[in-house]
Parts: C-alpha cells; structure tokens; sequence
C-alpha cells in the first residue's frame, strides 16, 4: 500500500484529489470534473477497469503507461480499492445492478 500511495499523490492526485474524490488542484481549473474515486460508480467497477484506464486513459484521462509500469499500475489500483475506497470518504454501499 506505501508505494501505491506514493505513486498515487505523485501522479494522481493533483486530478483525483488526495481522498480520491476528484478535488485535486488542477483537477478543480478542468471543465469536468474528474471521477471521484470512491463514489459507488467507480467502486462498482473491476480492478481490471481501473488498471486499463490508467494504462490507456480514457476520454479526458491521459494514458500512464508510460510513466508507471504494469506493476505500478496495480500498485495504485490496490491503493484506491484497499485505502481510498475503505476509508471514510467512500460511500456506504455499492448499490447491486
């Protein structure tokens, strides 16, 4: 989990915020708003959605695969699932589809 917060406040959370609720600094001067990390969408998501997501970035998300390994990846994405998701901020429940 320490390098995967480590990894997460350097290239994440100027965007997602340090919580993970998408109040970064410069994630506050975007048009829209980034994903909040711990609302029950994103939890609802699988870990291979976070890791690709990163990996290939997504319509305003730049890609990290060139900036963090495969590993580092996964790294930040138990980070959101083990820390940020768990902690107090996440929503109580994930709704069931």
């Amino acid at each position: 989990a320490e390098r995967g917060n480590k990894l997460y406040q350097i290239y994440c959370a100027t965007c997602h915020g340090k919580t993970g609720q998408g109040d970064g600094l410069v994630g506050a001067k975007l048009l829209l708003k980034p994903y909040d990390l711990t609302a029950a969408q994103t939890r609802g998501r699988t870990d291979g959605f976070i890791w690709g997501y990163m990996t290939f970035g997504g319509a305003l998300m730049p890609s990290y695969a060139n900036d963090l390994t495969a590993s580092e990846r996964w790294d930040v994405t138990n980070y959101i699932r083990n820390v940020l998701q768990k902690s107090g901020h996440a929503e109580a429940s994930v709704q069931p589809k």
